[in-house]
Order: C-alpha cells, then structure tokens, then sequence
C-alpha cells in the first residue's frame, strides 16, 4: 500500500487539513516533542478535532476510515494501523456534530463525540468514551473502560471489567453490572447509580463504589443485593427477588424494597421507606418517618419522631414509638393489624380513609378498653395491644 509519511522538525509542530483523500498519512515524531492533527471535513459533515501527541509514536490517519459518522486516528509504536499485531495499538475515533452510532475494535480505543445524541460501543480491550454534548448511550464492553458522559442525560455501561464511569453533568445512568467492581462517579443532576452482585453490602467491602459531591441532585442507587446508602445519596431501590435489607444514611431518605423479605432502615433524616414484598421489617429510627408496608404480614416501627405507619395488606405489627404518630388504614379489610403502643398522651392518632371504609362520620366506630379490639360497624380492624383510653370521637381522623 502507497503512504505518504510526512515528517515534522525537530520542535513542536501542527498540521492542519481539510479531509483526507488519496493515501494514508504517517506522523513520526520523536519523545521530546509534540505534534497536534486537525483533520476538517468539507464534504456535508462536520469532524474539526484534534490529536495531541508528546511521546515516540507514529500517527496514522486513513482516508478509507473516513466516513460521513466519525475520523479514525491509530497510533502505534511501529504499526500505525488496525490489522499491525502491535498490541501497542491505539485507536482514536472523533465523532461528528450529528448524532452517530460508533462501534469500537480491539484496540484500545479512545472515542470523542459531540453534539448529537450518540451510541458508543467500545468493543475489547481498554476503552475510553468520551460523550461530550447530547443525550448518549456509551458501552464499555471487555476490558478496563473509562467512560464520561460529559452533558446531557447520558445512560453508561462499563460491561465486564474493572470500569470508572463519569456522569458529569444531566441526569444520568450509570450501570455497573458485569463482573469485576465499578468506581461510578455522578456528578452534577439526579443520577441513577446501578449496582450489581459485587456492590458494597456494608461499608468497608470492596465492590461496585459510588461517589457523589454533596448537593449534585436527587440520585437513586438500585442494587439486587444488600445496599448501604453513602454519603450524599438519597434513594434506594431493591431490585430482584431476593431477601436482601436496605440501610440509609443521614439524609432524608426514599428506601423501597424488592418482592422479596425486606429489612429497610431509614436512619436519620425523615425517611420514607415502602416494603413490597413478604414479611418486611420497616424501621424509620430518627426523624419523622413515613413507612408503608406491603401485601404480607409486616412489622414497622417508626421510632423516635412524629411518624406516619401505614401497614398495607396483611396482620401488621405497628410500633409508633416516640412522638405524634399517625396510624393509617385505608380499607376495612386490609387485615387485623395490631398497634403496640397507642398513646394519646403522645397525641397519636388512627387515621381512617372515608372513602375506603365508606363513613363520615366515627360514631360507626367502637372500641374495647377490655382485649384492645378497635371495630367498624362490629368488624374489628385492628388491636391496641397496651390498652390504652381510647375514644374514637377524639383519637380518629377520618380523611
């Protein structure tokens, strides 16, 4: 194959072109100096990028790897193109202002892309993807990938490997499932941080990491496995069908389990924790905490704070703790809850959906300061198991 070898001086040199046409271009240059290649199309898209190169290497650049998508740019040590069995080969791809679909090779590939909502696929080896502008889509594939979304609302996948994602600014996605540990790092906007098998069950494990500054949004992390929520991060979402437990932090709080049995531990902060699957344990700790249960036979304790129970489905086992606490029944027939620690002294309260019950009024209520029993027009509901001086007139709210 014709090539054309162009050879800079001995300084710091910069070439420019418009487009690539006729044969291969190789850019030698030498470790004490540094070339930069701006390669301008004029043909109805737009590539006006460049190289920076400060080290003994060759550039390539092959008008054939031009297309109307994306420039490709291979430097090696001896073999400037994709076929050398140089395994020092590393290809640059720079994208246009459109929105492009580029896929990688098994090079180590360097990808640059710009304004236009982008989809990137590294392929093997050791990527890095560039997202720039737009709302991208960037996959990692084999190999230890870096991948940074830059602006707009990206979703990243760093595949199998040890991989560092970057979600920059917008709100984000960053997909850490595939084997081997992640390092996910947010930024600015509400991201979503997904973490895999390797995730940190407790702090001190090694697996996926997340890292997000203080006040960058409002970022959910969605784990199938056991997951304490880290510094500066607000939402958890157990996903899968496994009996796996969720713990918050400091913040104020959104922790919602998976089908599976549940324990979920708000924290401090005034949390909300919702349990969806089997015989769940809620615990709100401080704060004034919302806790919901499931379809099955739950057990929520609201602890310190003015607390909002609501037990769902099932024979729930509701403990208010300290403060003002609401208990909440929605329909008659949800299930026979039973209420540990009723205290009016403490300004609790049973809140009673009108509309689920079909009442207005309490008088249809009832009540026995005997077994505790609580009943709608003779159908008991639920049970105050310490027996407190309930009078439904003034400890019901109906809504």
């Amino acid at each position: 194959m014709d090539v054309a070898t162009i050879y800079g001086t001995p300084g710091n040199d910069d070439f420019v072109f418009n487009n690539v046409i006729g044969n291969p271009l190789y850019f030698p240059t030498a470790s004490d100096s540094y070339i930069e290649v701006y390669v301008y199309s004029t043909d109805g898209f737009d590539i006006i990028k460049n190289y920076h190169l400060q080290e003994d290497r060759i550039i390539s650049i092959d008008p054939q790897l031009q297309t109307s998508t994306h420039i490709e740019i291979y430097v090696s040590k001896n073999s400037p193109n994709e076929n050398s069995p140089d395994s020092d080969i590393t290809k640059y791809t720079f994208g246009t202002t459109d929105s492009d679909i580029i896929l990688g090779t098994s090079a180590n590939d360097i990808v640059y892309v710009f304004s236009g909502n982008d989809v990137v696929f590294g392929q093997g080896s050791n990527d890095r993807l560039y997202g720039g502008e737009g709302n991208d889509k960037l996959y990692g594939g084999l190999g230890r990938d870096i991948l940074d979304g830059g602006l707009g609302n990206d979703y990243l996948h760093g595949g199998d490997g040890t991989n560092q994602l970057y979600g920059d600014a917008g709100d984000d996605i960053l997909d850490g499932s595939g084997f081997f540990s992640d390092l996910l790092i947010g930024g600015t906007g509400n991201d979503i941080y997904i973490v895999d098998e390797f995730a940190v069950i407790i702090e001190g494990i090694v697996g996926d990491r997340i890292v997000e500054g203080f006040n960058q949004g409002t970022d959910t992390v969605q784990s199938p496995v056991s997951h304490k929520l880290g510094n500066n991060l607000e939402n958890l979402l157990l996903t899968g069908s496994k009996n796996i437990n969720g713990l918050g932090n400091d913040l104020d709080n959104r922790i919602e389990g998976n089908v599976g049995q549940n324990f979920l531990v708000g924290g401090n902060g005034n949390d909300h924790l919702h349990g969806y699957g089997n015989q769940d344990i809620l615990a709100g700790e401080a704060g004034n905490d919302t806790l919901e249960g499931g379809t099955d036979n739950d057990f929520l304790e609201g602890g310190s704070g003015n607390d909002v129970l609501n037990g769902g489905f099932g024979k729930d086992i509701l403990a208010g703790g300290a403060g003002a606490d609401l208990f909440v029944f929605k329909f008659l027939f949800d299930g026979n809850d039973t209420i540990k620690d009723f205290n009016p002294k403490e300004n609790d309260k049973i809140q009673i959906s009108k509309t689920g019950f079909g009442t207005t009024s309490t008088n249809q209520f009832s009540y026995s300061n005997l077994t505790g029993a609580l009943f709608f027009q003779g159908i008991q509901f639920a049970t105050l198991e310490n027996k407190p001086n309930f009078i439904p007139d003034f400890h019901i709210d109906l809504v």
